[in-house]
C-alpha cells in the first residue's frame, strides 16, 4: 500500500520555532513515529462511478507556518490535528466476460416443453382415436351323416316334442299348351266323379235321396246318383268327429266348364235344399276324385299318347317354376330339399282347335315340404355335436350338398299327414355363430392383455382369437365404430 501523506496544520495562537538546543528532525520521521501510536484512517472506496461527483476536492496546501523565535518549541500530537478525509471511489478493473450461454438454454428449455407439449397431445389424440382390429376363429366340428330317419307333420298333435318334424308349403298353378288336334264328331257329356259327404249337424244319422242337388263353390249344379245316409257326428272328449260316406254326383247339365279338379278351391259342395238354414254350413261335401268327363260341342280328337306327353311337360315345367318360388318365399331358418316335395297334375282341359291344333291346360299342385335346419342338423348330426356351441348356436353352410331322398313319397297324403322316412348321407360341417355386436362391447376400453379373458368367455364358439391396436399403447377404443372383428372361417 503507498504511503499516505498528511499536511500538519498547526492549531490556533500557536507558532512553531525551530530550537536551537534541539535540532529538528525530518518531517517524515515525526510523521511515521506518531503513526505507530496513532490509529490509520480509514479508506473507503466505492466501486460505482456514478460517485466520483461527490468527491471532495483537496483542501489547497496551507503556507509554510511562520518561524517564531525566543519561543520554547511545543510539542503537537499529531491526534489533536483536524485531518481532512480524502474520500475517493475507486472502481476496479470489471472481471473478463463470458460467452453469454442464457439465451441458448432458454431456447433449449422452450424446445424441449414444445416437444413435451406435442408428444403428451399426441400420445392423448392417438389414445382417443385409436383402432383396434381382431381376428376370431370360430370353433369348426365335423360330422358324418348316413342314416334313416322319421319326420312327422309338424300339425299333427302326436309330433310334438318327437324331434324332427316338417311343415307343407302348397303352391298352384295353371300350365298350358298347344299340341296337335283333329276335329271329331259332335259330343254332349255331363262331368261325373265322386264326393264325400260330411254331417257335422246331428248325432243321428241324414238320409239324403238320389237327385239331391250339390252346389259347389262357382255355383255349379251337381246331383247325387243315389240315395245315401250319412252317419250322424261323434264328439269324444267334446270334439265333434263329423259322420262321413263316400257318394258319385254328375253335373246338372253337359259341358266342359262343370270339369273340377279335387284339388280345386270350387270343389267344396253345398246341399242346396239346407240353404237359409243351419244346416246350410254343417252337412255338406268335398271332392273326393276330379270330376270331369263334360263336354258339349264337336269332339276334338288328340292322340293319347300325344296328350300324355304333354300333360307330363306341363307337370314337369310348372313342379319347376313353383319350386323356386317355393325357395324364394321361406325364412332364413328353413331348409327345403329338391327332391322333398310332392307334385300332382289335375284333368287336362282341352279347348277347341284351331288350325289344326288344340290347347291343353292341367292345374298343377306342389307340395313342399320345409324343415328348421337347427331340428335338421340336430336329428342329422347328433346332439353331441350340436350341443358343444351351447346357446350360442351354430349354422352349417354345407347343408345343402347332402344326399337327400324321400323313401315314401307315394304314400304321401297331406289330409292323413302322413310321416316322412328321409334317407340322408354325407359331410356336415358345424360352424360355432360368433356374436359379434356382443363381443364389441366386452372388448370396448381394455387393454390388449385383457381381450384373452373375454374371447374366453366366448370359447362355445371361438377356437382362438388374436388383435393388434393402432397406436399399440393405446386400450380398445369405447367408440365401438372403431373396433373390427374379422371372423375367419377355415
Amino acid at each position: 500500500m503507498p504511503r499516505r501523506v498528511q499536511d500538519i496544520i498547526p492549531g490556533e495562537k500557536r507558532a512553531l520555532r525551530e530550537s536551537r538546543s534541539h535540532r529538528a528532525e525530518p518531517e517524515d520521521k515525526l510523521l511515521s513515529t506518531k503513526r505507530t501510536s496513532a490509529k490509520a484512517p480509514t479508506i473507503k472506496i466505492r466501486r460505482s462511478v456514478a460517485d466520483l461527483s461527490n468527491v471532495e476536492p483537496l483542501p489547497k496546501k496551507s503556507p509554510p507556518p511562520e518561524v517564531i523565535k525566543d519561543e520554547e518549541p511545543e510539542e503537537i500530537s499529531i491526534n489533536r490535528v483536524s485531518t481532512p478525509v480524502l474520500r475517493m471511489p475507486i472502481t476496479p478493473p470489471l472481471p473478463p466476460r463470458r460467452p453469454r450461454q442464457n439465451g441458448k438454454l432458454k431456447w433449449l428449455a422452450v424446445t424441449l416443453v414444445v416437444l413435451a407439449g406435442i408428444a403428451l397431445a399426441g400420445y392423448f389424440a392417438s389414445a382417443h382415436y385409436a383402432r383396434a382390429t381382431f381376428t376370431i376363429v370360430p370353433k369348426v366340428v365335423p360330422a358324418t351323416v348316413n342314416g334313416t330317419y322319421i319326420a312327422r307333420s309338424a300339425t299333427a298333435t302326436s309330433s310334438q316334442g318327437l324331434g324332427l318334424s316338417y311343415e307343407v308349403l302348397t303352391l298352384k298353378a295353371v300350365a298350358s299348351t298347344t299340341v296337335a288336334a283333329s276335329s271329331g264328331p259332335q259330343t254332349s257329356t255331363k262331368s261325373a266323379g265322386k264326393v264325400t259327404l260330411y254331417n257335422a249337424w246331428s248325432a243321428q244319422p241324414i238320409r239324403l235321396i238320389a237327385g239331391t242337388r250339390l252346389s259347389s263353390g262357382n255355383d255349379l249344379i251337381y246331383k247325387l246318383t243315389s240315395s245315401v245316409v250319412i252317419p250322424g257326428y261323434t264328439k269324444p272328449k267334446d270334439v265333434i268327429i263329423p259322420g262321413a260316406l263316400s257318394a258319385s254326383i254328375v253335373a246338372d247339365k253337359p259341358g266342359q266348364e262343370y270339369n273340377l279338379a279335387k284339388s280345386s278351391e270350387n270343389s267344396l259342395f253345398k246341399i242346396v235344399a239346407y240353404k237359409g238354414s243351419p244346416k246350410y254350413d254343417n252337412v255338406n261335401a268335398k271332392a273326393l276324385t276330379d270330376i270331369a268327363g263334360g263336354f258339349l260341342g264337336t269332339k276334338i280328337v288328340i292322340s293319347p299318347s300325344a296328350l300324355a306327353s304333354s300333360t307330363a311337360g306341363l307337370k314337369t315345367a310348372e313342379t319347376a317354376l313353383l319350386f323356386n318360388q317355393a325357395k324364394s318365399s321361406i325364412s332364413n331358418d328353413q331348409m327345403i330339399f329338391h327332391s322333398g316335395y310332392v307334385s300332382q297334375a289335375g284333368l287336362p282341359q282341352i279347348s277347341e282347335s284351331k288350325n289344326g291344333k288344340a290347347t291343353v291346360s292341367s292345374e298343377i299342385t306342389l307340395y313342399v315340404f320345409v324343415f328348421k335346419k337347427n331340428d335338421l342338423i340336430q336329428a342329422l348330426a347328433g346332439s353331441r355335436s350340436t350341443d358343444i356351441f351351447g346357446a350360442f348356436g351354430f349354422k352349417s353352410p354345407g347343408l345343402e350338398t347332402i344326399q337327400f331322398g324321400i323313401a315314401n313319397l307315394k304314400d304321401f297324403s297331406l289330409a292323413k299327414k302322413s310321416s316322412l322316412i328321409i334317407n340322408a348321407k354325407g359331410n356336415l360341417k358345424l360352424i360355432g355363430l360368433v356374436p359379434v355386436a356382443e363381443i364389441k362391447k366386452k372388448l370396448a376400453g381394455r387393454s390388449l392383455a385383457q381381450t384373452q379373458e373375454v374371447f374366453k368367455s366366448f370359447s362355445p364358439v371361438i377356437e382362438s382369437g388374436t388383435g393388434e391396436l393402432a397406436p399399440p399403447w393405446a386400450k380398445v377404443p369405447t367408440d365401438l365404430s372403431r373396433i373390427i372383428i374379422n371372423v375367419k372361417e377355415e
